[in-house]
């Protein structure tokens, strides 16, 4: 062990945590210029078309909006499953597409593809619903800001384009 030298050590867990803190300010900058009405690396058409987009389709990324709509189709209360077992999707189904969406952000280069991919999983709206419900309760997330954390305009316009495509039921 002569060549041991601690300084190094002291020196490499300075420079990891300068790193971290780098990595935490350039997160936080995004999240800043979302909040503040722009997104980094995106352009005012970009933006315009994001902002274009169906509100209604937004909607369902909430986790309770899909559930509504199912009560209003007369699938309230227990008949809830009956509909979810009619279009063979589950919540282990969502949970497994909860999964790939959290894990598509990455500490530097997020996997949009895996989030359209785990979309184009999901068969429905309503489906969708279920999904960020099943999201808010494993990840503690609301699905939606979660993909704006790291989803530009035009990428998050692309999931809103998916779920559009979608039938209702």
């Amino acid at each position: 062990m002569k060549n041991f030298n601690p300084s190094m050590i002291i020196q490499l867990a300075v420079v990891l945590a300068v790193l971290y803190v780098i990595y935490l300010f350039m997160r936080g900058f995004k999240n800043i210029a979302t909040t503040i009405g722009g997104t980094l690396g995106t352009s005012a058409t970009e933006q315009q078309i994001a902002s274009e987009t169906e509100y209604k389709d937004v909607e369902f990324l909430d986790p309770v909006k899909g559930f509504k709509v199912l009560a209003d189709k007369g699938y309230g209360g227990t008949k809830v499953n009956q509909y979810f077992s009619k279009i063979n999707f589950n919540s282990s189904d969502a949970d497994n597409i909860s999964k790939n969406i959290y894990d598509a952000k990455k500490l530097i280069n997020d996997d949009e593809n895996q989030v359209y991919m785990a979309f184009n999983r999901i068969p429905t709206k309503i489906a969708v619903s279920l999904v960020s419900h099943r999201f808010k309760r494993v990840y503690g997330k609301d699905l939606q800001q979660y993909l704006l954390s790291f989803l530009n305009a035009s990428e998050f316009s692309t999931v809103l384009n998916i779920i559009k495509k979608k039938p209702l039921m």
